[in-house]
């Protein structure tokens, strides 16, 4: 519910342990391309384009090396990060986005710059030394075991690699409790995180069909009441209460059958004690019914694993099946009793780990798919929700996407009160909840808690959400979590956003999404505007453009340019020979992406007498080689010939029309330059004129 990644700066003063301050962190740098690199290209091919795209990040020892390949129906996605001798470079990590045609659309760079790395010292302590006096001792201290090790590479301040281990240790308390230590190999610590681990093993299912009764999605949206209204509806420390039992709704959920005893678990959610306090047994049936009231444990154990497993489906339906395919261990009754939720993952088990605190959180849909939202998040772009330093926009971006997930579940069937994020277990005595109902405008609304931040992004999506609908707006918000990096604000999110419809949609949907992150603040470029649509007698000029906003990287340029005098002019001046769209294209080259708008200039030809003779309207344009010949005829003509001879009389071309319209368009592209005599002939009325064409 508020998951928190912690950074912690440990000293030990009285130890040998160290607390260094010159760890480097990889430079985050997203762009867009547009290289073609070929449709389906391996791994080694895409590796190849980096080291020719981005020279400066690596050399013969510091390689790319692919991780993580992620095909989607729209785009690929894949992922490296930089390794030394087959040790992964701390904080590496680089995805690369390539459309269907075969061509990178964006990059997403958070590496070192290693032309000149200098090559690791080595260790000052023996592995011995290093695992008993430093390691045995700093966890002895910490009360804490260690559960895993993973050797790494670090580069400093001064490019000087580091040999380290990165340790996954766990309170000897509450295993729920787990901390990554960065360690070099001389015993200096570099980093610490608060990640949050415990150990399983996948198990085999037979599935079944079972019924159970659960909130729906919580019991005061569907009651449509506000908590402790007329004295009901309160939590009353998980009492029964006639009228929240009355709120339960049978539903069918997917189960295993184990030697006759139905446990709630499949292949890909399962509850599970996890060793954190309280320890409870997860709910066990003897019949194919999970029926029970809210005073009782397996509540809760039933209405999480009901909620997870609608949402996986529903992800899957949209097309993200590999967004949910790695199993996922809930415990209901976990965190000592705290108001408090948490998704915790290392090596790869993913846990949630739901309070008891106030309400109990599990039986609000709000926070199971909420926490379900960090596992996607987690699933679509492995290790990259958490923050880089002190960047707080990373844990809020976070937040807003699992906050939004929770809103649009819950309001896609009922309307009352969605705007109180977390109904059930917040808005109470308890603690306040959040708002998705706000006026938030970023960048003046980021506030020291990144949970106030959040709500700035969550309401922007949900103001998507009222015009598209909560399946499109659903799937523009997953298929952009693919291109989510560890280090980005809540800005360049948004401009994912816009490129997650472009991938899926084709940016059928940029007006709504561009008028909602806009209004918000959240996108730096502005629709440019054309102008309002205008008439003009043929051969006036006019200025084009209102209002647009030119960013300092911007590129700006109009088409059709050949009646412009200056086609990347924010306000060109047109002289248009015939009826013309004009389209503004303001683009930002860091993604790609662009903002477009369009003005029609009608042309009237604005004769102030009857038409009864042949007249030629257009030479300039046609001497200059940027418009068309226009002939204007008498009206009613019911056969025209155009005869081109050259200046010694030899015919050249004949062009014959039936039924014209008082006006004849030439274009003059299929004559070479020269002089021409020109005779028109409109039934009986002919005319002769010279003409010439210079290009």
């Amino acid at each position: 519910m508020k998951t928190v990644f912690l950074y912690l700066l440990l000293f030990l003063a009285h130890t040998t342990v160290i607390w260094a301050q010159n760890l480097s962190f990889a430079s985050h740098n997203s762009h867009a391309s547009h290289d073609y690199i070929g449709i389906n290209p391996t791994p080694e091919t895409v590796a190849q384009y980096l080291s020719q795209k981005l020279p400066h990040t690596h050399n013969k020892h510091i390689i790319w090396t692919n991780t993580l390949v992620q095909h989607q129906s729209f785009a690929d996605y894949y992922t490296f990060e930089q390794q030394y001798e087959g040790q992964k470079l701390y904080s590496s990590h680089l995805k690369i986005t390539i459309d269907k045609k075969g061509y990178v659309v964006w990059i997403n760079d958070n590496s070192f710059a290693v032309n000149e790395v200098r090559l690791p010292a080595p260790a000052r302590l023996s592995t011995t030394e290093w695992d008993t006096e430093y390691l045995q001792d700093f966890l002895a201290q910490k009360k804490a075991i260690e559960k895993m090790r993973e050797k790494v590479c670090l580069l400093d301040d001064k490019q000087q690699l580091h040999f380290a281990y990165l340790i996954y240790a766990q309170d000897q308390h509450e295993v729920a409790n787990v901390t990554a230590y960065l360690f070099a190999e001389n015993g200096r610590l570099y980093h610490s995180q608060d990640v949050g681990h415990y150990n399983h093993c996948q198990q085999q299912s037979t599935a079944a069909l079972a019924t159970a009764m659960v909130f729906d999605p919580d019991p005061l949206t569907t009651a449509q009441k506000v908590y402790g209204q007329n004295n009901q509806y309160k939590d009353r420390n998980d009492q029964d209460a006639t009228e929240l039992n009355a709120q339960r709704h049978q539903v069918d959920i997917e189960v295993t059958e184990e030697n006759g005893i139905y446990w709630l678990k499949n292949d890909f959610i399962e509850i599970k004690e996890l060793g954190s306090e309280p320890n409870i047994a997860p709910v066990q049936s003897s019949i194919p019914n999970f029926d029970y009231l809210r005073s009782n444990d397996a509540f809760e154990d039933v209405n999480a694993y009901y909620h997870a497993n609608v949402v996986r489906n529903y992800v899957n339906s949209l097309g993200f099946e590999n967004m949910t395919n790695q199993k996922l261990f809930i415990d209901t009754h976990a965190l000592n009793g705290e108001d408090q939720s948490k998704y915790v993952f290392y090596g790869f088990d993913r846990h949630l780990y739901f309070g008891e605190g106030g309400v109990d959180d599990a039986e609000d849909a709000d926070v199971v798919v909420h926490e379900y939202g960090h596992y996607l998040s987690d699933l679509a772009c492995p290790g990259c929700n958490t923050d880089c330093g002190s960047n707080s926009e990373r844990s809020a971006l976070d937040e807003a996407l699992c906050d939004y997930l929770a809103t649009s579940y819950s309001r896609r069937n009922y309307d009352f009160n969605w705007e109180n994020m977390f109904s059930w277990d917040g808005h109470n005595e308890f603690w306040v909840g959040r708002n998705m109902d706000n006026e938030k405008h970023y960048p003046e609304d980021v506030a020291n808690s990144y949970y106030q931040t959040s709500e700035i992004f969550s309401a922007a999506m949900i103001d998507v959400w009222e015009v598209l609908g909560y399946e499109t707006t659903d799937k523009i918000l997953l298929g952009a979590l693919y291109n989510f990096t560890a280090c980005m604000n809540l800005a360049e999110a948004a401009e994912q956003i816009m490129l997650s419809d472009q991938l899926l949609y084709d940016g059928q949907h940029e007006a709504i999404l561009y008028q909602h992150l806009s209004g918000r603040g959240l996108l730096n470029y502005r629709r440019p505007n054309a102008g309002n649509d205008t008439t003009v007698c043929l051969g006036e000029s006019l200025t084009l453009g209102e209002s647009v906003i030119m960013p300092a990287d911007a590129e700006l340029f109009w088409s059709p340019g050949l009646t412009l005098n200056d086609s990347t002019a924010a306000y060109p001046i047109a002289n248009p020979d015939r009826t013309t769209e004009y389209i503004v294209t303001l683009r930002n080259p860091s993604t790609n992406l662009t903002y477009t708008d369009t003005v029609v200039v009608q042309v009237d030809y604005c004769l102030t007498s009857p038409v009864d003779t042949i007249q030629l309207l257009n030479t300039d344009r046609f001497l200059k080689g940027r418009g068309d010949l226009v002939v204007s005829l008498p009206t009613n003509t019911a056969q025209a010939t155009l005869s081109f001879y050259n200046i010694s009389g030899q015919l050249l071309r004949v062009f014959t029309y039936e039924n014209p319209s008082e006006y004849l368009m030439f274009n003059g592209d299929m004559m070479p330059a020269g002089v021409y005599i020109l005779q028109v002939k409109a039934d009986d009325v002919r005319r002769v004129f010279r003409v010439a064409k210079a290009r």
